[in-house]
């Protein structure tokens, strides 16, 4: 009797466990449709975008007993201005949903996501316009819009207990500000009743390959990133307090603590604050790619580094927080493990501060930098305030650089040398409004920089070696009063003067001037890096297109020129005079007379990439004189 009872009970609940089986594996085909149809309804309701994907897989087995959903490929990209440009792609989009939901008209809750090598591309135009505006405009009036809130509630309910991103990669280019960001292998953990009204959430997070420029500069390149935070969260008010977190930049560890407050107007209020002991001045070094990138692990320091930090405020719009940093070395020193020299007497005092409102009322301010390199010493300061409405600046460099020195202090390694010496002794003050005036005489500029028997080498590129370089400046001008170099079988002499340049540098406008320039030798196949091959590969290169050379149109320039030979791809030109103008994104002959293919000639025209970089204008005259 027990042996025939407990057959029929392992039968009945073999039985049940096959149906519910069964029940699991037919259930997500009876929803899926349901699924695919609510979210593009919702996507094409809601973006001004293009939203694709390859497929949508929904499972009982994934987060038991939660019903996942898995996007594969997807895509999101732009139309009109930004079309073909994807804005999010993922390979796929993991999401855990209570499975009771699935019964119910009002919507999924979500309490589980992840996101599996995710790429998000952020364009702002040189205008304004940005690529991630891609949210459709609310055509609807008020009281349509009440009947919305009550009637038309969104088809996802958000009850989000977990949320994870992997190998995730980020680019954000800004044209209008100059300005470029990248991260890859960004990966993110998030935990915590996000349903809650008060919750703890937990994160951490780590990114690697930073890259980050503005105006032209690299202040970060290769470098890694972390966090680990413990923040208590008032949904609520949208209240954030940071407990337990730290920072990590390359080898900076950082603490910080405070508050942010997302306020119903769109606004930001805050009270942060950096606060660390003191930090290892190895660790500052971290943050120079060449240094980090390169026997970090054999570096050797003494000192310390200070470093705080604050921003205390309302953010919104153009309005900023009260923020500010400061940093402090005192008497550092630095070599490499098995150097013969060392750099040491590093001494550095900078701050950054705004009293809060706007960013014109940033201050920078390098007080102090100065340091001795193999017994050489060199310092220089800086100052800037008003950067946004007239930039007020003052800067110093004082020093003399053995280049040939570098080689006992860093490891080159064997793939360059370098030798020479630089000796700069440069003062500059003044507004940029003064500049854009050219009131020179409220500007000072004034100081001098030599270089002299400079060589130097590196794998697959010509070798270059300057003789000297002299140049003396002035609030108007630089005058380059020599120079002499050769690079790979080249040789260039040079002089003359160059006007407008502070406002080249301080802010891209052009650069004018005139030059004397000759050459003995002046090889383009060389400098291109299209010198020809030999043996049977010449026939090869015969086919091979010549890079595109762009001409800045910053440069207003006047070369007086006077090349003795010339080789260009094919073609040996001989006793090459003239006149280059170089203006407007154009080089122009007003007119060079030259000897080639065994006769005289004289040729006029132009050479333009001002319309097209990859399609340059070309427009020559050419008159043979004798053949």
């Amino acid at each position: 009797m027990m042996n025939k009872g407990l057959k029929k009970g392992l039968k009945i609940t073999g039985v049940t466990v096959a149906v519910i089986l069964v029940f699991m594996l037919v259930l997500p085909f009876m929803f899926k449709d349901k699924v695919i149809i609510i979210v593009k309804k919702e996507a094409n309701e809601m973006l001004n975008a293009k939203l694709d994907f390859e497929s949508l897989d929904i499972s009982l087995f994934s987060h038991f007993p939660s019903a996942s959903i898995e996007l594969n490929g997807l895509t999101l990209s732009g139309i009109d201005d930004f079309e073909n440009d994807t804005l999010v792609s993922a390979e796929s989009i993991d999401v855990a949903v209570n499975v009771m939901s699935l019964f119910s008209d009002k919507g999924f809750d979500v309490n589980y996501v992840v996101l599996d090598k995710p790429s998000i591309k952020a364009v702002k135009l040189a205008d304004g316009r940005v690529n991630w505006d891609i949210m459709k405009p609310d055509t609807v009036d008020v009281e349509e819009e009440k009947t919305v809130e009550v009637e038309g509630e969104s088809s996802f309910r958000l009850k989000l207990k977990n949320f994870k991103i992997a190998d995730a990669t980020i680019v954000y280019v800004d044209d209008s500000t100059n300005m470029q960001f990248y991260t890859d292998k960004l990966n993110l953990k998030l935990s915590g009743d996000m349903s809650a009204d008060m919750t703890d959430i937990d994160s951490k997070l780590s990114c690697k390959d930073i890259y980050f420029a503005m105006g032209g500069i690299s202040y970060l390149k290769q470098a890694e990133a972390g966090a680990k935070l413990t923040v208590s969260a008032d949904l609520k008010n949208n209240k954030f307090i940071l407990k337990e977190n730290t920072l990590s930049l390359n080898a900076i560890v950082l603490n910080l603590d405070g508050w942010v407050a997302l306020l119903d107007d769109g606004a930001m209020d805050m009270d942060l604050k950096i606060n660390t002991s003191e930090i290892n001045f190895k660790e500052i070094l971290s943050l120079i790619p060449a240094i980090y990138q390169n026997n970090f692990d054999k570096l050797r320091t003494t000192g310390n580094m200070s470093l705080t930090a604050f921003a205390k405020g309302r953010m919104a719009g153009e309005n900023m927080p009260q923020f500010g940093l400061t940093l402090g070395v005192k008497d550092a020193t630095l070599n490499y493990e098995g150097m013969p020299a060392s750099v040491d007497g590093i001494n550095i005092g900078a701050s950054v501060s705004n009293p809060g409102g706007s960013l014109d009322k940033t201050i920078i301010d390098l007080s102090e930098f100065r340091l001795s390199m193999a017994g050489n010493p060199f310092k220089a300061a800086l100052y800037a305030s008003t950067p946004i409405s007239d930039l007020n600046f003052k800067a110093t460099a004082d020093g003399t650089v053995h280049l040939g020195k570098i080689k006992d202090i860093y490891p080159l390694g064997d793939s360059i040398t370098l030798s020479g010496i630089v000796t700069a002794d440069l003062q500059f003050a003044g507004r940029m409004s003064d500049i854009e005036k050219e009131n020179y005489q409220n500007i000072r500029g004034e100081g001098t920089l030599t270089v002299a028997d400079m060589d130097l080498t590196m794998k697959g590129l010509p070798a270059v070696a300057v003789k000297k370089a002299q140049a003396s400046v002035s609030a108007k001008a630089m005058s380059l009063s020599q120079l002499d170099v050769k690079v790979g079988k080249s040789d260039i002499q040079a002089h003359g003067s160059l006007s407008n340049y502070l406002a080249y540098v301080l802010k891209n406008e052009t650069i004018k001037g005139s030059l004397t320039v000759t050459s003995l030798l002046l090889d383009l196949n060389e400098l291109m890096g299209d010198s020809e091959p030999s043996g049977e590969e010449t026939v090869e290169a015969d086919t091979t297109t010549l890079s595109v050379i762009e001409v800045p149109k910053n440069i207003d320039m006047t070369l007086s020129a006077d090349f003795k030979k010339i080789l260009f791809q094919k073609m040996e030109l001989d006793n090459v005079t003239g006149k280059l103008i170089v203006a407007d994104g154009a080089v122009r002959m007003t007119p060079l007379s030259l000897n080639a293919f065994g006769g005289a000639m004289v040729a006029n025209g132009i050479y333009s990439t001002a319309e097209s970089v990859v399609r340059p204008m070309v427009n020559f005259d050419l008159d043979i004189q004798k053949a």
